[in-house]
């Protein structure tokens, strides 16, 4: 005889159901992550255009982003004050950390700070007054200064959109200078936001030394004009994808002075546009000349990337997830290969090749942010294990196909290459920490995910090392902005809690300076990114963190290290900076050493190393502090 118990709501039959329920839950999801994986694979090593249509990714909306839905648990967080309210995506990355549970900065992203002087009143989404339809010719800027604002804009900002053509572009300018473009303004407006691009990017000191003014005037001057223009385009009726092109380059430049309220509300109304452009499906289905295929699938490509910023950085839900979209990824060649007639042919199709082209860095950039979408949603542990098996084979997809087949000689595909791979590593972490939720016992694993943060941090700031090194050469250069375009959120709340624990030691010291790197490249005297609400709970992480830290060294004695580790001396995370974190010391015997070492599923870069001389019962922690595999040890030792 069964018992039910009065007032349980609930007989073993409903809970044997509802645990079947959520099996099933489990195993749909699990199923649309391995859909998700193989069919990106499985369309990015088919070069054909019967299957990839010279697009890369073939796929039904519903195989990538179909929604979750509301299930239980799986609710978001709405913070709500007296007249608003903000609701925060369950996927938010502060979900994963149970130090950050206040959200109230959400609230207050429309408050004093966002409305200071980096931010200013909107109003050229609404039509003009028929005095001010007229250019202001005061405002437009000489021919050479507009003359070096493209070429700067091809060299430091287009190579991270990819949504024009340069040839095409020339050509078109020519026609507007001349004013015989069938598309004045529209064209006028697109011009003006790729103006406010390249001041956007570049440096204070290269823009003074170009311009001879400040970067705040500077970028006063050109956004007024490129918001002026976008109206006179009529940017809330236009169906011309020269507006839609313009919209996207006039939110990147909003996002880069942190006026993120403003951009993430023009992402909206960009989808929206891209809807009624029929962006979201796929040209092939239309007559479209192969150029102008490939020019639409650029343009939602990089809406994508935008919306996930937006879906990354600020609790908000994505957009084009939501959407019924079959519209393919651009096709992976160079753009000398392309023939932009309208008039042209199937047969003047380029073929898609393996490696670098032009389009590499949004294709890869593209997949990997689909994949993190889908990551960062609350998932059990079955399915954190097995999603780190196909990040693993993806990884491995990836390097095949594309990553060993650059010229590591070129700076743009070493810096690409770096920065996917870096990407890869916030990928594992991300499903590591989602884990580690449930298994907040395990001291090894939240050791290595802690080691894991660290290195992420420090691959990215030798991308911006190599950046700058560049930069240096040529002022004009300014690539550090793609680095920002992504912050990483998860690395730096894994690193400042496990720094609440551990408080001295060169390997301390070092995870220390790493964050205070990221600090400085999100800082800047005209645009402070760090300032902004999205900072908030990292910087109120930060500061626990060193309140820790400052009574822990108030009750031991001794002072906190100020600065980060000298040079000069060992910065290795396999010799005595072991002895803080296990509690004993360790004999350094080894002479410095630089190599790399593979460990099958992820490259551990060891520069300037001191390896400890480990006894045998010091082997086994070490092992399983840094994940490494017993039949690897000795081929990093003898390395």
């Amino acid at each position: 005889m069964r018992c039910v118990y009065e007032g349980s709501g609930a007989s073993d039959e409903t809970a044997s159901s509802r645990l079947q329920a959520s099996s099933a839950e489990l195993q749909d999801r699990l199923a649309r992550l391995e859909c998700l994986m193989e069919t990106m694979a499985s369309n990015s090593l088919q070069d054909t255009a019967s299957v990839d249509g010279g697009t890369g990714i073939a796929r039904s909306p519903t195989a990538f982003f179909e929604t979750l839905g509301s299930r239980p648990g799986e609710l978001g967080k709405t913070v709500f004050d007296s007249g608003g309210s903000v609701y925060v995506d369950p996927s938010c990355w502060v979900y994963l950390f149970d130090q950050i549970d206040q959200l109230r900065f959400y609230l207050e992203s429309s408050g004093s700070q966002q409305s200071s002087a980096n931010s200013t009143a909107s109003p050229f989404i609404f039509p003009l007054g028929t005095g001010e339809m007229t250019p202001d010719l005061d405002l437009y800027p000489a021919i050479k200064h507009s003359e070096l604002l493209i070429n700067l804009f091809f060299k430091n900002v287009e190579p991270f959109c990819r949504m024009l053509h340069a040839t095409s572009f020339r050509r078109e300018l020519d026609q507007y200078r001349c004013q015989t473009h069938p598309c004045q303004r529209e064209f006028e407006a697109l011009l003006f936001t790729i103006h406010a691009c390249s001041v956007a990017v570049l440096s204070k000191e290269a823009l003074q030394k170009l311009f001879g003014k400040p970067k705040h005037a500077l970028l006063e001057k050109f956004g007024y004009e490129a918001e002026r223009a976008l109206a006179r385009a009529d940017l809330l009726k236009s169906r011309n994808i020269l507006t839609f092109q313009a919209l996207l380059y006039h939110i990147t430049f909003l996002l880069e002075q942190a006026q993120y309220d403003e951009g993430s509300s023009l992402i909206g109304l960009a989808v929206r546009s891209a809807q009624r452009l029929g962006l979201n499906h796929d040209p092939m289905h239309f007559n479209f000349s192969p150029w102008e295929i490939e020019l639409r699938r650029r343009a939602w490509c990089y809406l994508q990337h935008l919306d996930f910023r937006c879906f990354e950085n600020f609790g908000a839900s994505s957009l084009c997830a939501t959407l019924q979209w079959d519209c393919q990824r651009p096709k992976n060649a160079d753009e000398t290969k392309w023939k932009t007639c309208p008039f042209t042919n199937k047969s003047s199709e380029p073929e898609a090749t393996a490696g670098f082209s032009d389009v590499t860095f949004v294709i890869l950039r593209q997949e990997l942010e689909a994949v993190q979408r889908e990551l960062m949603r609350p998932c059990s542990n079955d399915a954190s294990e097995i999603a780190q098996s196909k990040i693993a084979q993806y990884r491995a997809f990836v390097e095949q196909r594309y990553l060993r087949k650059f010229d590591m000689a070129e700076p743009i595909q070493r810096i690409v290459a770096a920065y996917i791979r870096s990407r890869m590593d916030q990928l594992d972490i991300i499903v590591r920490q989602n884990w580690l939720l449930s298994h907040s016992g395990n001291e090894d694993l939240g050791k290595g995910l802690f080691v894991s943060a660290v290195e992420l941090l420090k691959s990215i700031s030798k991308i911006e090392s190599e950046i700058v090194s560049l930069s240096q050469e040529s002022p004009a250069f300014s690539w550090q902005w793609m680095i920002r375009t992504s912050i990483p959120w998860h690395a730096m709340a894994i690193v400042l809690t496990n720094l609440g624990t551990f408080f001295q030691g060169p390997f301390v010291e070092d995870a220390w300076s790493q964050i205070e790197a990221v600090y400085a490249r999100f800082s800047d005297k005209h645009c402070d990114l760090v300032s902004s609400p999205i900072w908030t709970p990292i910087n109120n992480l930060r500061d626990q963190t060193r309140f820790k830290r400052d009574t822990w060294f108030d009750e031991e004695g001794g002072t906190p290290a100020t600065t980060s580790a000298s040079d000069d001396a060992p910065r290795s995370m396999m010799s005595n900076t072991l002895a803080p974190l296990f509690g004993q010391a360790i004999d350094v015997t080894a002479p410095p050493l630089n190599f790399d070492v593979d460990l099958g599923d992820r490259n551990v870069c060891f520069d300037d190393m001191v390896m400890p001389d480990l006894g045998p019962g010091d082997q086994n922690d070490f092992l399983d502090f840094y994940h490494i595999a017993p039949d690897q040890y000795n081929n990093i030792f003898t390395a």
